[in-house]
């Protein structure tokens, strides 16, 4: 069985999309809560998404028409790469506005944002051992955002959880 492979290009079309619906995720977060705090942090996560989607659009442009060494990329991996953008809640199809919405427990709408950070960073991984070397730095620290991303959704997480038991 022989594997369609993802280009270089494609795969980085994938990373700004999860970009683009981490932005829309966030917003619609950010619209439908009248806390100002929390308005804050999603403003700041969909500006975070906002910077994301741009470096991966330029890394795109950079990158151009780049085929990934046979002996890096195999079927597995390919497959594996479908298999994380397409399950993740930020997913290229996913419709975020309408799940942020829906979601109106605050806890349940940070657990689904911290479950879409693990996720990116998953797949940026994957990113990051096929990438040409001078594009790992980039990779690496977009995926060090987004940890940092997990760790500020946990404490808000935590400090709402305390505060209404």
């Amino acid at each position: 069985m022989a594997g369609i492979f993802f280009s270089a290009d494609e795969i980085l079309s994938i990373a700004v999309r999860i970009e683009e619906n981490g932005q829309k995720f966030y917003s619609a977060c950010a619209d439908s809560n009248s806390d100002a705090n929390l308005k804050k942090v999603f403003n700041y996560l969909a500006g975070e998404e906002r910077k994301h989607k741009s470096t991966f659009e330029k890394l795109r442009e950079k990158m151009g028409d780049y085929n990934f060494e046979p002996s890096l990329y195999t079927e597995e991996a390919d497959l594996y790469l479908k298999a994380l953008a397409d399950v993740q809640v930020f997913s290229p199809g996913a419709d975020v506005v309408k799940l942020a919405k829906e979601t109106r427990d605050v806890v349940s709408i940070l657990s689904l944002a911290i479950g879409a950070e693990k996720d990116s960073i998953l797949f940026y991984g994957e990113m990051l051992e096929l990438a040409p070397d001078e594009n790992k730095k980039t990779i690496s620290a977009i995926i060090r955002e987004e940890q940092s991303h997990i760790v500020q959704l946990d404490l808000l997480k935590r400090a709402i959880t305390a505060r209404t038991s």
